[in-house]
Order: structure tokens, then C-alpha cells, then sequence
């Protein structure tokens, strides 16, 4: 443990020391490789003079973090509950981010099935609309063109060879008659297009 004393008196910066400690100031440089200041230190001097400085240097890191942390004891007491804090009101936002998922899943279901539904009925619809409006057409056609036999007939045709009907003598009444229901025939077939 470390004693309330050493928090009031902590060591001085480490890294200062380090910046005039020539075995130790190649650390701070922004570039460091470990591999290279190792292949340097054993080549270059004795591990007699490199070793006692690096484990001085280790020893005053320690110091410094603990005179750090015991300084700031308090408040890293303080943030770490906050974390403990935050973790539990993140993990009830995780909690209410699945529940309205899981909502948004039943409600998708609640809303696209009854869609699919009436999509289908609205379809079938449309066609029935379809069908009753070319029955119309061609119910009609059927009795503009029974109309027109009638008409036909009743001026006096006879059968000629191919099964047509042949007026022999149609009054212009029943021709203007006829010409009106052809008229309608059309407009009848213009319709359906």
C-alpha cells in the first residue's frame, strides 16, 4: 500500500529524467523500435551499463504511476463508478433498443399482412370492375345487333347464297334506323379499347 505521504511528495517526471539519460532518452522518440534499440544496446555497449539504467528507468515509471495514481485516487474512485453507471444505463438502452425491435417486428406483421390483404382484394376488385364493364359492352352490342337484324329483317330481306340478308325494299326510317344502331356498335367498340 501506499502511504498518504507519498501522495503529497510525488517523484519527479520521469520522462524528464529520461530526456538527459542516454540509454533511455532513444524511448521518447516518436519513431521507437524496440527491435532496433535492442540490437543497438547489445552491440554498441556492455548489458552491464544498459541493464542497471533500464531497470532504473522502470522503477522511476512505477514510482510516478503510483505517486499518479494515489493523488488521483478519489477521482479515478469517481469516473470508474461513472463507467459502472454508464454501463448500466447502456445495457437498459440495449434493453429498450430489442424491445422496440421486437415491437417493430409485431407491428410490421400487424400492419403487412392486412397490406398483402387488401392489396389482393383491391386487385380483385379492379378485375371484377373489368368484367362487368366489358359484359355491359358486349351485352350492349348484342342487342344493338339483335336490334339491327330486327330492323334488317322486318323491311323484308329474303336469305341470299352465303346466309347475309339482303333488303330488297328498306324504307329510309328503317335505314336511318340501322345506320344509328351501327353508330352505337362502334361507339360501343371504341369503348372496349
Amino acid at each position: 500500500t501506499i502511504s498518504a505521504g507519498a501522495a503529497t511528495t510525488p517523484p519527479g517526471d520521469p520522462l524528464r529524467e529520461f530526456e538527459t539519460d542516454s540509454v533511455l532518452e532513444p524511448f521518447l522518440a516518436d519513431d521507437f523500435d524496440a527491435v532496433t534499440y535492442a540490437s543497438e544496446s547489445l552491440t554498441a555497449r556492455t548489458s552491464k551499463t544498459v541493464l542497471p539504467a533500464l531497470d532504473a528507468g522502470i522503477k522511476s515509471l512505477n514510482a510516478a504511476l503510483r505517486g499518479t495514481v494515489t493523488s488521483h485516487y478519489d477521482e479515478l474512485l469517481q469516473q470508474l463508478g461513472g463507467i459502472d453507471e454508464s454501463e448500466r444505463v447502456l445495457d437498459i438502452v440495449r434493453d429498450g433498443v430489442h424491445s422496440l425491435q421486437r415491437s417493430m417486428g409485431k407491428v410490421r406483421v400487424e400492419i403487412v399482412e392486412p397490406h398483402e390483404v387488401v392489396a389482393a382484394k383491391t386487385k380483385q376488385l379492379e378485375n371484377l370492375t373489368r368484367t362487368v364493364e366489358t359484359l355491359h359492352r358486349v351485352i350492349r352490342t348484342l342487342k344493338l345487333t339483335g336490334r339491327l337484324k330486327d330492323s334488317l329483317g322486318a323491311s323484308g330481306g329474303d336469305d341470299a347464297e352465303g346466309g347475309a340478308a339482303v333488303p330488297h325494299s328498306a324504307t329510309s326510317g328503317d335505314l336511318a334506323k340501322a345506320a344509328k344502331m351501327l353508330a352505337d356498335a362502334s361507339e360501343v367498340e371504341r369503348e372496349g379499347v
